[in-house]
């Protein structure tokens, strides 16, 4: 079947809704499927592959300095382009331009709409809009999600607490739970071992070697908790002093958590890589000993699980999506937000060796759990449905 993917967000722009598409589109095509990405331009980016449609954009600085919306004026060329595609199914992730066109393209020409709800708008919203009311907030978000699902044949959404976010805000849609998979070989084959001798980080940071690897990686943002992280380490830094966070990734605040590891006198013990290519960073997943990770915020919590196919426990607040995810003390600590405790489980892992080849092993097998041949086949279904094929 065709499948045409709608999505204000994607490569170069590093997050979890880009990687989903992404495993989305490499899935399909592995089962002989052609899948068609349209995603806003963000600069000069060239694409080899032709089923990548760029469409031009517009920033949105006072939002988001990182993202850019597909320009409404392009409908005329989106609908062009979809004529000659001809899809049998339209897949919208994201709910801004891009997905109001191309939704919009497949109620009018009566093609199944199917449309997957990644973000929890409501507890994100603030962290974009900070000067609206919270009251108002909630309200916007809830019209907006109402009227932005009404013509979907079916909604996917990540976890059943979103499942339930949705019904609560009384949108009438089937909805089916499809947790994002991870491709297991994207980040399996690597031996921590061997990272642990000669990892290519060494050269930029000869220091690292011999130090226990913590390891956050995600948006440096306010939304991601990473000023808990932060003061765990500075807990932590009182009883075991042989450690590095790696905080991998960039955002709107990494100045703002520069300057707060010297107020904490951490700044020995945390280094900000920026950006990490996401066809090397299984090998920072293996190099870290313990991944650490506070967002209370996820939709799914996926790096999770990337770093427990490279067999590196995790410790993490037990809030939403990584909840959802981890389910428990599987594959390492799932905590409330207590520094004591969080930094306790840290030390633990980097102390007691039993316990960590126990929780290295657990990780591993958990996460088989989450692997993309498994979820493809529940959206693959979720198509045949709004087809009409049984």
């Amino acid at each position: 079947m065709k499948v045409v993917v709608g999505s204000d967000t994607y490569w170069p722009r590093v997050n979890g809704v880009t990687v989903s598409i992404n495993t989305l589109k490499d899935e399909l095509e592995k089962l002989s499927h052609e899948c068609f990405v349209f995603a806003p331009r963000y600069s000069d980016e060239v694409d080899n592959d032709p089923h990548i449609i760029r469409i031009d954009s517009l920033p949105v600085s006072t939002i988001s300095k990182e993202d850019r919306l597909t320009s409404p004026f392009a409908i005329r060329k989106v609908y062009r382009l979809l004529d000659g595609i001809k899809p049998d199914i339209i897949h919208v992730q994201t709910e801004f331009t891009m997905g109001w066109m191309i939704k919009k393209y497949a109620v009018k020409h009566n093609i199944p709409l199917v449309i997957t709800c990644h973000t929890f708008w409501e507890e994100y919203i603030h962290h974009y809009i900070p000067w609206l009311p919270e009251k108002f907030e909630r309200s916007l978000v809830i019209n907006l999600t109402k009227k932005f699902f009404t013509d979907a044949k079916f909604i996917i959404v990540p976890t059943k607490r979103m499942e339930d976010k949705l019904k609560e805000y009384n949108v009438k849609a089937q909805t089916v739970v499809v947790p994002t998979g991870i491709p297991k070989s994207e980040f399996d084959g690597v031996d921590k071992k061997t990272e642990k001798e000669s990892s290519f980080l060494y050269e930029k940071y000869p220091f690292l070697k011999g130090k226990k690897i913590l390891l956050y990686v995600g948006r440096v943002g306010e939304e991601k908790n990473i000023s808990f992280l932060l003061k765990s380490m500075q807990k932590l830094k009182a009883r075991f002093d042989n450690f590095v966070l790696l905080i991998v990734g960039d955002g709107p605040k990494r100045q703002d958590y520069e300057r707060m590891v010297v107020e904490l006198g951490i700044k020995e013990n945390v280094v900000f890589t920026g950006y990490i290519d996401r066809k090397i960073i299984k090998k920072v997943y293996s190099l870290a000993d313990v991944f650490t990770f506070a967002s209370k915020t996820e939709t799914q919590g996926l790096v999770t699980v990337e770093a427990m196919i490279c067999r590196t426990p995790v410790v993490a607040i037990g809030e939403m999506g990584t909840k959802d995810v981890m389910q428990g003390d599987n594959g390492g600590f799932m905590v409330g937000e207590d520094l004591d405790e969080f930094t306790e489980k840290i030390y633990l892992l980097l102390t007691d060796e039993k316990l960590y080849a126990r929780k290295s092993e657990e990780a591993y097998n958990y996460a088989m759990n989450w692997t993309t041949d498994k979820q493809i086949l529940k959206i693959l279904d979720v198509y045949n449905k709004a087809l009409g094929v049984s």
